[in-house]
């Protein structure tokens, strides 16, 4: 697609979402400053092209249980996806049978990443 396709696209409505500069597969060995470009610029690159977006897209599903770069996401965006199942529901309980967790908050008390939360949000995947 050309900015011109995207542009016209979000004209008409549709979403644009972030999904990093160059769609590389392992951002967890990266350092803070190759994940502040992947994650930030990419936002700043539509926001260039007056695409405001506050989501982003995890490549390959990778980084969403990383507090390093799901902080660094937080920095710039609302809410980051990752496609997986199961589906994720806007309140976080459909994961009991799985999780022990009912809620969104993005961190447990131990400071670990919580499974579903709005940096991890699952939705389904064609991989």
């Amino acid at each position: 697609m050309t900015w011109n396709d995207i542009v016209t696209l979000y004209g008409q409505g549709d979403q644009i979402g972030a999904h990093s500069m160059n769609h590389l597969q392992n951002m967890t060995s990266m350092p803070k400053n190759e994940l502040d470009y992947e994650i930030g610029h990419s936002k700043q690159c539509l926001d260039a092209h007056k695409i405001y977006t506050t989501t982003f897209a995890y490549p390959f599903e990778n980084g969403k249980d990383n507090a390093t770069i799901v902080k660094q996401v937080s920095q710039y965006y609302s809410y980051a996806r990752s496609g997986n199942y199961p589906l994720m529901f806007l309140r976080c309980d459909h994961f009991i049978k799985y999780r022990h967790q009912t809620d969104c908050r993005t961190y447990l008390p131990n400071g670990k990443i919580s499974y579903a939360n709005r940096y991890s949000i699952v939705g389904w995947s064609h991989d």
